[in-house]
């Protein structure tokens, strides 16, 4: 009896020990449904977080034209009496006076390079403004070419002529220098160093580019010489000058006016510039 009361009872226990198991796997798979934790992400798909995105770049700012630049430029040296200072864009310690008059062309630009004894690139604009001004020519007179060695005048004259070039859409025919005394001989030496960019040169009170070994080139030339009749100049540099220039076929004419080695009246300088300006534009011009 014994024995089979523990077998029993044994039986039993074993039963109750299933049914709690039983219940207990029951109880966990269950235990999910009500939980209030976050559900299982076991097969969830993975979720990446997004980086914060940054503002968008604003548009880019749209650059001027070049003919836009040019009409800034002239409007900016509209007055001979205003501003007229410009540093060149390669080598800011190579300056010169621009003088944009009103109603002159942003293509094909005629223009007149200038040249002071002493280097006053204002006093030239003012000189020359009003002939300008009739004929549509912007001016760029030179601060740095004064009456020195060449060489510092040779690098004024690179530098404001590659400027300009750099500026401008300059009139392939219509390209002008003139000067005063020094600035007389820089005019004939630019004309001599760039044959073919310059096409017409007006020398006051002087003429050949002394000491140099320039030379006219075989492009067409037209030079205008107004000499005193009082300077010394007219009895040995300016007849050794005209031979020189109609020996190399060079359009010269020689207009002589009243006194020493001072300024030409103005309007002789006006009318040689109409002529240069005729010459170039290829209409008869008055052999005076």
């Amino acid at each position: 009896m014994t024995g089979n009361r523990s077998s029993s009872h044994t039986g039993s226990a074993t039963r109750i020990v299933l049914l709690v198991t039983a219940a207990a796997a029951v109880l966990l798979l269950l235990l999910p449904l009500f939980s209030p934790s976050a559900p299982s992400t076991r097969n969830a798909p993975t979720v990446r977080k997004r980086a914060p995105q940054k503002p968008p770049l604003p548009p880019p700012t749209p650059q001027p034209t070049a003919e836009e630049k040019r009409k800034k430029l002239f409007s900016q040296h509209a007055d001979p009496a205003g501003n007229t200072h410009i540093a060149c864009l390669h080598d800011a310690g190579q300056t010169y006076e621009f003088y944009a008059p009103p109603g002159a062309p942003l293509q094909q630009t005629p223009i007149l390079y200038a040249f002071h004894p002493g280097g006053n690139g204002r006093a030239m604009i003012q000189q020359f403004a009003p002939a300008a001004s009739r004929l549509g020519w912007v001016i760029a007179a030179s601060n740095n070419s004064r009456n020195g060695p060449w060489k510092d005048i040779f690098k004024a004259q690179d530098a404001v002529l590659r400027d300009t070039e750099a500026r401008l859409d300059l009139h392939p025919a219509r390209r002008f220098a003139a000067g005063f005394s020094g600035g007389a001989r820089s005019s004939l030496a630019l004309a001599f160093r760039y044959p073919g960019k310059i096409s017409g040169v007006l020398a006051m009170g002087a003429g050949w580019p002394v000491n140099t070994n320039l030379k006219p080139g075989p492009n067409p030339l037209d030079v205008s010489i107004l000499i005193g009749n009082a300077d010394s100049n007219i009895n040995y540099d300016i007849p050794r000058t005209e031979k020189k220039l109609r020996a190399a076929r060079v359009n010269q004419i020689t207009t002589v006016y009243p006194g020493g080695h001072v300024q030409p009246p103005q309007q002789m300088i006006e009318a040689s510039c109409d002529w240069l300006n005729n010459c170039a534009l290829g209409r008869p011009a008055p052999h005076r």
